[in-house]
């Protein structure tokens, strides 16, 4: 019952870390499209908004994995 407590967990865990990574990343799309914005700010941007997507499949491809190989574990 535990294990099955723990993978339970595990994907919501990830669910709340997609759901704040996909926040981030329109809150940095947001921001990369406000006009007059320095080559600095810009270049600052771009990483963030690039990390933010990276975080966004990350997750969406480990809660894929993780619902793959959930297993429902007898008492």
């Amino acid at each position: 019952m535990s294990l099955n407590a723990r993978e339970e967990g595990i994907l919501l865990l990830d669910s709340i870390n997609l759901a704040e990574a996909r926040v981030q990343l329109e809150v940095w799309q947001e921001k990369m499209g406000q006009s007059g914005l320095s080559r600095i700010s810009q270049d600052t941007l771009s990483f963030n908004l690039d990390e933010a997507q990276q975080k966004v499949r990350f997750f969406e491809k480990k809660i894929e994995h993780d619902k793959t190989k959930v297993k429902h574990h007898e008492d």
